[in-house]
């Protein structure tokens, strides 16, 4: 593991920068966070290092999904509406279970 501080928004799009040339085809990158931590400023950095400067970068929050050109190919997903997180808790498991948006009204309706 490798920690990196982010003073600003600069910082995060070079970090974005700095990951872009290291990536295969078919890796993912998972950025995961609160809303406003800089998930899409990163993302941006990152997409435009393997797309162009000017490459118009918004964030998927309405679309959920968007697509770019680049070599290898990008799909900038927003899967923040609904996270599950699965860890061992003794000899079952432990899902914790986090929305956003429409699914915060959503997780109050859930019962297993």
């Amino acid at each position: 593991m490798t920690t990196f501080t982010l003073s600003d928004a600069e910082a995060t799009t070079r970090l974005g920068q700095a990951i872009a040339p290291l990536l295969e085809p078919g890796e993912s990158v998972l950025l995961y966070g609160p809303l406003g931590m800089g998930k899409s400023t990163l993302a941006r950095g990152l997409i435009r290092a393997l797309t162009s400067p000017d490459e118009d970068v918004p964030s998927p929050t309405f679309t959920l999904v968007q697509f770019y050109e680049s070599d290898p190919a990008i799909a900038h997903f927003d899967l923040y509406r609904l996270t599950i997180t699965i860890a061992e808790d003794g000899e079952g498991r432990l899902a914790t279970v986090t929305g956003a948006g429409a699914w915060e009204a959503k997780l109050k309706e859930l019962h297993v």
